[in-house]
């Protein structure tokens, strides 16, 4: 990178996964910023179409119409991701389970039933390492990545930023994934809280924070987060930060220990290296 900077602020907002990724960055050139953006825009749209289950073109979407014990070919990333998705169905003792996405889209629909259960992904999905294909073991089994998917995202970004040397950023994506380089420019570090948690600070540099909530049937809204051992939707009113130098690791901590009883989130923390983990309610 040039060494003449400005110290000017630069935002750029994505639509991307069903969301809004923010970008803030300063003490750059402009054109450093622009092609940062150029690359994490190409990088949004590499993942959507590799591990969306709503995109009529992703190849997710396209293996889960695939009919029981099919042999399924998959690219080099889908299969890293789904790999990455098993270890992590395995150290958070199964809350985490990405083969629950016929389960999950009942609850949209408001089929609301303890009778979904999961059978757990290594029951449901068997991958060869042989020929890099996947069998689905039980029908109706469908893939989600919305625990990880986000932190997917951010992990690549990050590598861009590296790449690029860009050192002052703040990023956003959906207001519940951060990933922070550097400094605020009017400050050592950047702020971070939640409005529904004023107590709760952080100050971050180098870290990715991800938020998790659950919300009771009396609140407003609805989670769409359930514990795959049970089937039953997680509506005990919980919010979980987790602040993390790996997006990927925080997401999925994040939306375990909502899944997961109290009993057990020692056992999984334990996995994870993390920084902070803070039960908010």
């Amino acid at each position: 990178m040039n060494d003449k900077t400005k110290v000017e602020l630069f935002h750029h907002a994505f639509h991307a996964m069903n969301s809004q990724l923010d970008i803030v960055a300063w003490n750059c050139l402009k054109s450093d910023f622009d092609l940062v953006c150029q690359d994490i825009d190409l990088v949004l749209k590499h993942i959507e179409h590799t591990i969306s289950r709503f995109n009529l073109d992703s190849e997710l979407f396209f293996v889960n119409q695939k009919s029981t014990c099919e042999i399924i070919p998959l690219s080099a990333d889908l299969w890293k991701y789904l790999k990455q998705a098993k270890e992590y169905q395995r150290i958070t003792l199964g809350y985490f389970d990405i083969s629950c996405g016929n389960q999950i889209e009942e609850i949209k629909k408001g089929k609301e039933s303890n009778k979904n259960i999961c059978f757990g992904f290594n029951e449901t999905v068997q991958l060869n390492n042989a020929d890099r294909s996947l069998q689905f073991l039980k029908k109706n089994t469908t893939l989600d990545f919305g625990g990880m998917g986000k932190g997917i995202a951010l992990a690549k970004i990050n590598d861009l930023l590296q790449e690029y040397e860009l050192k002052n950023v703040f990023i956003s994506f959906g207001n519940s994934s951060i990933l922070t380089k550097g400094t605020h420019p009017h400050g050592s570090y950047w702020p971070f809280s939640l409005a529904d948690f004023p107590k709760f600070k952080l100050k971050l540099n180098d870290d990715s924070v991800s938020i998790s909530q659950s919300i009771t049937k009396n609140k407003q809204g609805k989670t769409h987060i359930i514990n795959p051992k049970t089937g039953e939707v997680c509506f005990r009113n919980k919010t979980v930060a987790v602040r993390s130098k790996n997006p990927v690791d925080a997401e999925v901590l994040s939306t375990a220990l909502i899944a997961a009883p109290k009993d057990k989130h020692a056992a999984i923390k334990k996995q994870f290296n993390f920084i902070e983990c803070k039960i908010l309610s």
